[in-house]
């Protein structure tokens, strides 16, 4: 199994997982206009939780808004400079991902509060199927932006003068771009809407 060399591909899962609010059930099968409003919820989310740096959000995301039969699967390219990385993270359940989450969390709340900077995303719903009364099959383009602290991974080496000062991480711009098939659904009329089984195609530069 290869991971991507850096945590925020990983984060791209769940920055997927958050719960939208819940919509009035129909009776009927999913529209188009309530599958895009769902995900509309999940890109204001990350963008504020992102924005106030409350990686540990995503946590509670994962517990609620993922079914507990869901399964995750990444693939896809990861290039750093002249450096490429192949993606392959197959079958994270619900457990593996919450896990995930945590540890990502512990992390990333222990750094500097500029470590991410100009964040963006964008969630675009190309399609949608009804699958059943409360159930629909969505294909997303999702976009994430941003610049990342951190040193030249492809610059070689430097010798360091004794009183010389440590060279500071310079910004770094990366963009994701993550082509996604997903099943929402809610478990009855009463229900928000949850993430299901999802496949994303994940490119990576930075």
């Amino acid at each position: 199994m290869k991971y991507p060399t850096c945590l925020l591909p990983a984060l791209l899962a769940a920055v997927l997982l958050a719960p939208a609010a819940a919509i009035a059930d129909t009776g009927k099968d999913l529209s188009h206009e309530e599958v895009t409003e769902y995900f509309g919820g999940l890109e204001s989310d990350a963008q504020r939780l992102i924005g106030e740096g409350d990686y540990a959000g995503f946590v509670a995301w994962v517990r609620d808004g993922v079914t507990e039969e869901a399964v995750f699967t990444l693939n896809g390219l990861a290039q750093m400079g002249e450096h490429r990385q192949e993606i392959d993270v197959p079958g994270l359940n619900k457990q593996v991902l919450l896990q995930l989450g945590q540890f990502a969390a512990e992390i990333l709340s222990q750094m500097p509060r500029d470590l991410l900077t100009d964040y963006a995303i964008d969630i675009e719903v190309a399609k949608t199927e009804p699958v059943g009364p409360h159930s629909a099959r969505a294909r997303t383009r999702i976009v994430e932006t941003g610049k990342l602290m951190m040193p030249d991974m492809t610059a070689p080496p430097q010798a360091r003068a004794p009183g010389q000062a440590q060279q500071m991480p310079t910004p770094k711009a990366f963009e994701a771009v993550a082509e996604c098939e997903h099943l929402v659904r809610r478990r009855d009329a009463d229900s928000p809407l949850q993430l299901g089984m999802t496949m994303c195609r994940v490119d990576v530069k930075l």
